[in-house]
């Protein structure tokens, strides 16, 4: 994966739930480590689709809302939405 899209992600969720880049790592989960409820996460599906110029479809959408989505699985969709 490239740095440069696994930098513009973590910014983009640390900017989103007002957090120190530091602490969004990949292996970080949004629910349980970074404590994104689902407004949060709704907030950050936003904030990636505008970041991105991306659409995140329900079913994509839902890949976040489940407990164990990190970080490292956002870059992943992004990504496959950017491919």
């Amino acid at each position: 994966m490239s740095d440069d899209l696994e930098t513009r992600v973590k910014d983009c969720i640390a900017s989103d739930m007002n957090l120190d880049a530091s602490e969004v790592k990949p292996t970080a989960t949004l629910q349980k480590d970074l404590e994104a409820d689902e407004v949060a996460l709704m907030s950050l599906r936003l904030a990636i689709e505008e970041e991105f110029e991306i659409e995140l479809d329900d079913k994509t959408y839902a890949r976040l809302l489940e407990a164990s989505a990190t970080v490292a699985d956002v870059t992943k969709i992004v990504k496959s939405k950017l491919a």
